[in-house]
């Protein structure tokens, strides 16, 4: 039977802590890890940066998982020495000596280079200091080839918090974002730089940076916002300096501080209004080399050969390491490099600590953890875990537990308790023993327990053992994983090259949302690592990989549903072209297919790619952003250009699912020629620009279309038409020119001028008969729409039949002008006029229907109403019955669905009749 693993917890006043083994022997061969090397690691502690210690610019810096085994080294020679390196996530800074870093972005040497000492954004300094900030402490020398002065600019060490990568110099600090590179510079005006002994993190955001920066006997506060570019230093008046070191705990609430001359460490808020906790170290068996939190409530000290921990009231526990004979304790700060020493890091829910040949955690247990395997709990979780030792030799014993459990109603307590701690688990053997507890609570539980959350668990687990495997090296904990996010962990494994294992993962936990990262990654990778590979023999191996991403029914068409745009921009940086091109027409996305291609100069591929998406809105789109990029000459080549064939080809005896695929978006189902390019252009976008339009034409040579553009040109610029005293004539003879002026040898423009002049001529007719312009009018129909409000419907009706406005026009015009003025009247006796005296239902070019439904809608006479339904002939006798009830006549309502049968309707009427009394 596998130990207890609550025998290695040791209580520290109300908590208990645990020190486990994460990996018990590493691969690395590094002798005195302390001592001999600068260390740098990454979040989450998943990789460490080596490099001599005993050099002062290292040319070798090798990269370990956390598990001892070497992932990649750098190795500079350079005239540029490194003078310092960092990890932002897993990615290595790399700090020269000219100012300049390296982002290194993988495991494959791939890295951006930026500078971080110039082109400074602009800061404010809201700072309420009473130090002299004209007292600027410079480091100056001779230089003796120009006998000028130069200052000499010491870059001290650097550090990434949050986003920022910060470079600390003699007098002053320089931040660089690591998302936007912009930088931005921090000096120590009045402070004198032999005085500064420290710095340290508090918090850091997207936006925000705050640090302490420990000064004489004090602790300055700094704070650099980059969205209101503010920069403020807050002296925190503290006399028990200097301070060697400073650490904020996790979330920045608690900073501890360690004098070195007085050997105390003092805990306080981080508004430092409220000391917590003096702690001596002086009777330690050394002074502290490194100095961090575990958790929100203890401090740890990496001491020669020990680990000690300290919480609250004084009170610490003690972790030894390799004890040699006591002769041997040498408690100067000049260490032996011979000994031991612990390298700490700190974690959201512990720490992890680091060795020569282990890597160890130290965290606070749990209390899921402590209800379940605790000496002596009565926990339900407890008694459900002993069923599974009692199960095969005391099976009784294992009834009555469950029994208990099941009548004290906490089955479901003990299940979801045990599967909490079980998350916290590291050692396999515990793992299975409390998930098999699980299971045959399950059983049990009359309410059935939800399975999901003991198969989300189960898998969760499985996962995080698979990452915690040597070869891949990511020893994370659940809090860990959460707090990193999913998607991280997936780019770790990326970066790994393990695509199956992310996949598995993706799988186990249904992580769809990431999915798509793993293929692209792979199909990236493919491009850089095969380049002599035939692009369309490369294309057909990417193809396969995207498409095995669906999952589909037998006899459902494969279509590619990952975007390409990454591997797009691989392959093009590449050079392969053909390959671009290809990747183009399996991008899910119109509007990225088409951003793909302007991002290459393929314009024309690009115009002809939105036009075979079949969406009006990005075609117009993509025209109007080429009128206005393009010269008028160049745009005006791309409206009349004709689709290129495909030069591809596919050998016919290849069957496979890929070569199908390119065969189907190889076929012209949809032939991109100019005409409907142009066509689209002219009459969606272009026919609200004239002067466009007109240029089109013009390129195009399409002479009687702009002959015809001029026509409606003039059509448009037709003035207010007033004219002075009268002179109907001398308007009217100008007016005539202009139009003559436009005559040409095209029969259609021809008889449009003629329409025109006819128009010309009626307005004239019409102004002196009336003596007001008509010029003002546009169309036959503005001059009718003008007569029937003055009117003159007789006028009105002739205009239409010399123009050729069929009746039902001028009715529905009367229709509405009358009923919209309220002349109801007027309609009334127009509608009369137009049927026989002796006429009981009337007849008009348009439905009655249309008549009194406007009618109702503007509330004319119910009486004229009635007759106007009546004469709806055409009519259901419910849709006439349905009118009259509109109408508020219910007797006619009443006599029309009685005539239609219609119950419902009969019901509805005689109700509002009643209610109406």
């Amino acid at each position: 039977m596998p130990t207890n693993p609550s025998i290695g917890w040791q209580k520290l006043l109300y908590a208990y802590y645990n020190i486990r083994t994460c990996y018990d022997s590493l691969n690395w061969g590094v002798d005195h890890l302390f001592s001999t090397c600068k260390v740098a690691i990454s979040s989450n502690t998943t990789l460490l940066a080596l490099a001599d210690k005993l050099t002062p610019n290292p040319s070798v810096i090798e990269v370990y998982s956390i598990s001892g085994t070497k992932v990649w080294s750098i190795f500079h020679n350079s005239a540029i020495p490194i003078v310092d390196f960092a990890f932002h996530g897993e990615n290595l800074v790399v700090v020269l000596s000219n100012y300049t870093f390296r982002l290194y972005t993988d495991f494959h040497k791939t890295f951006n280079q930026y500078g971080f000492n110039t082109d400074f954004e602009p800061l404010t300094n809201v700072s309420e200091s009473t130090l002299d900030e004209s007292q600027n402490y410079k480091l100056v020398i001779t230089n003796l080839e120009t006998n000028e002065i130069e200052e000499v600019v010491e870059i001290v060490h650097t550090y990434v918090w949050g986003n920022f990568l910060v470079v600390r110099y003699r007098n002053k600090l320089t931040a660089t974002n690591l998302i936007d590179f912009s930088n931005y510079e921090i000096p120590f005006l009045g402070l004198d730089p032999a005085k500064i002994h420290c710095i340290s993190l508090l918090t850091a955001s997207n936006h925000k940076l705050e640090c302490l920066l420990s000064y004489d006997t004090t602790v300055y506060h700094i704070s650099l916002d980059t969205q209101q570019r503010t920069i403020e230093f807050v002296d925190k008046v503290i006399t028990v300096g200097p301070f060697k070191m400073m650490a904020a705990s996790p979330n920045g609430s608690f900073v501890a501080l360690f004098n070195a001359e007085d050997s105390q460490i003092f805990v306080s808020n981080k508004e430092f209004d409220r000391e917590l906790l003096i702690y001596d170290t002086l009777n330690e068996s050394s002074a502290p080399y490194m100095m961090e939190w575990a958790g929100e409530d203890a401090i740890i000290l990496s001491l020669r050969e020990e680990i000690k921990l300290i919480g609250p009231r004084q009170s610490s526990l003690s972790f030894f390491y390799d004890i040699v004979d006591p002769q041997d304790f040498d408690l100067s700060w000049n260490h032996n490099p011979q000994i031991l020493i612990p390298i700490i890091k700190s974690e959201k829910d512990g720490l992890k600590i680091i060795t020569d040949n282990k890597v160890e955690f130290l965290a606070r247990v749990p209390q899921s953890s402590i209800d379940l395997l605790q000496v002596g709990t009565s926990h339900p979780s407890s008694i459900l875990l002993d069923c599974v030792d009692k199960l095969q030799h005391q099976s009784s014993k294992a009834d009555t537990n469950i029994t208990y459990l099941k009548s004290e109603g906490t089955l479901q307590t003990a299940i979801s308790g045990c599967l909490e701690a079980v998350l916290d688990e590291f050692s396999p053997i515990w793992q299975k023993k409390i998930l098999k507890a699980v299971s045959f609570g399950k059983i049990y539980d009359d309410n059935y327990y939800n399975a999901d959350e003991y198969l989300r668990t189960l898998n969760t687990i499985k996962v995080l053992n698979q990452l915690r495997a040597p070869e891949i090296g990511l020893f994370l904990t659940y809090p860990e994983v959460l707090d990193a996010g999913w998607p991280v962990i997936i780019e770790m494994l990326l970066k790994r090259s393990k695509h199956m294992i992310a996949i598995k993962v993706i799988q186990l936990l249904d992580l769809k949302d990431v999915e798509s990262m793993v293929y692209v990654d792979w199909c990236c990778r493919k491009i850089m690592n095969e380049p002599d590979m035939a692009q369309l023999d490369l294309f057909k191996i990417i193809l396969k990989k995207l498409l095995s991403a669906q999952r589909h029914t037998m006899g459902e068409i494969s279509k590619n549903i990952i975007p390409v745009a990454d591997i797009f921009q691989i392959a093009h940086q590449m050079g392969r072209m053909d390959l671009c091109q290809l990747l183009v027409d399996i991008e899910p996305s119109a509007i990225q297919r088409v951003n793909l291609l302007l991002e290459i100069g393929q314009v024309e591929l690009a115009l002809i790619k939105c036009f075979k998406s079949v969406d009006s809105d990005l075609c117009r789109l993509l025209l109007l952003h080429l009128k206005n990029t393009l010269s008028l000459t160049r745009f005006l080549e791309i409206l009349n250009q004709v689709e290129k064939r495909s030069t591809i080809q596919i050998d016919p005896s290849d069957k496979s699912p890929e070569s199908e695929y390119i065969q189907k978006f190889l076929r012209d189902e949809l032939f991109v020629s100019g005409d409907i390019i142009g066509n689209f252009w002219e009459n969606s976008v272009a026919k609200s620009n004239p002067k466009l339009l007109e240029s089109y034409y013009k390129y195009d040579d399409n002479i009687s279309q702009v002959n015809r553009l001029k026509v409606k040109k003039y059509t448009l610029e037709i003035d207010d038409g007033i004219v002075a005293d009268g002179d109907f004539e001398n308007y009217y003879q100008v007016e005539r020119n202009k139009l003559q002026g436009l005559a040409g040898a095209d029969k259609k423009l021809s008889k449009l001028l003629n329409l025109e002049l006819d128009l010309l001529e009626s307005k004239k007719k019409l102004s002196e008969t009336y003596q007001q312009s008509f010029f003002q009018e546009k169309s036959a129909v503005a001059v009718v729409e003008k007569l029937i409000e003055m009117k003159q419907l007789k006028v009105a009706a002739d205009v239409c039949r010399n123009h050729k406005i069929s009746s039902e026009k001028l009715w529905n015009l009367v229709l509405e002008k009358y009923c919209r003025a309220g002349e109801f009247e007027r309609l009334h006796s127009f509608i009369v006029k137009a049927n026989p005296k002796a006429a009981k239902v009337y007849k008009a070019p348009i439905s009655f229907e249309t008549i009194a439904q406007t009618c109702i809608f503007y509330k004319g006479p119910a009486q004229h109403i009635d007759s106007y339904i009546a004469s709806c002939i055409d009519a259901s006798a419910s849709w006439r019955a349905a009118r009259y009830l509109e109408n508020g006549s219910f007797d006619n309502a009443l006599e029309e669905a009685t005539k239609a049968d219609n119950t419902g309707l009969i019901q509805l009427i005689t109700d509002k009749k009643a209610a109406a009394r």
